[in-house]
């Protein structure tokens, strides 16, 4: 079951920038995949990867993925309460950047996925992790509070007040087959594959029709917030409009 993180050998013809913090790269069109550049998430890290998201929220889908040997070990440790307040602020803009894009977000997760990380992963749509992810949120045992971007409460919407007072309040740490069952990912990929698996899923959806995907994602956020009656007539008439110009309503 322990493998290492292997990334595909897959070219990225579209579109590629170096970049210390994130990564950014196109795989395929309407593809973005994103590469957090270092292993815990830092002020400077968020705040460019909500400026990333932001600039990209019309692709049809957005992967994000670690770069090193882990996705994330969670926020940047600081000693000083100012470096903190700007951690959680560019934290919540980066989780607002993510719930916005239009697209279909996944996260490709392998190695350490601890505290902020999680956090991160929860705001995405689709979760694929490696056999070999580990899972736990240590804040508690560290004197830092999960309450920035939501976490507790996306928590507690994925997973279920149960299982997530176990993972906040006892901060052990939970392996990835445990991590399926609890729904806190959607799918375990082959040994070192995640992020093939995340591509092929992403791939998968740039061939859906029209505006099929961004309507279905506004379809569930609807649901989730209880606002669905004024967005179900709104994609009946989309899906008339797309019949009537040759397409297929998603």
């Amino acid at each position: 079951m322990s493998a290492e993180h292997v990334p595909p050998n897959r070219p990225h013809p579209v579109e590629s920038s170096e970049d210390s913090l994130v990564r950014i790269t196109q795989p395929h069109p309407g593809v973005v995949q994103l590469a957090l550049g270092e292993p815990c998430l830092s002020t400077e890290l968020l705040e460019r990867l909500a400026e990333l998201l932001t600039q990209h929220q019309d692709a049809t889908a957005v992967i994000i993925t670690g770069s090193g040997p882990g996705f994330s070990r969670g926020g940047k440790p600081r000693s000083v309460l100012a470096d903190t307040l700007a951690l959680a602020r560019a934290g919540a803009r980066a989780h607002d950047a993510l719930r916005a894009v239009r697209g279909v977000t996944l996260c490709a997760l392998h190695g350490d996925c601890f505290g902020a990380g999680i956090a991160l992963a929860l705001e995405c749509d689709l979760r694929i992790s490696d056999p070999a992810t580990r899972f736990r949120m240590p804040e508690l045992a560290l004197g830092i509070s999960p309450a920035w971007a939501g976490t507790a409460r996306r928590m507690r919407e994925e997973l279920g007040a149960v299982r997530a007072r176990w993972l906040l309040y006892t901060g052990e740490p939970v392996d990835a087959r445990t991590a399926y069952d609890w729904g806190l990912v959607q799918d375990i990929a082959e040994p070192g594959r995640a992020l093939d698996r995340a591509l092929e899923l992403a791939e998968r959806l740039t061939k859906a029709p029209g505006r099929s995907v961004t309507h279905a994602k506004a379809y569930v956020q609807a649901q989730s917030s209880g606002d669905w009656r004024a967005l179900d007539a709104q994609l009946l008439d989309s899906s008339i409009s797309a019949l009537h110009n040759g397409l297929r309503p998603g």
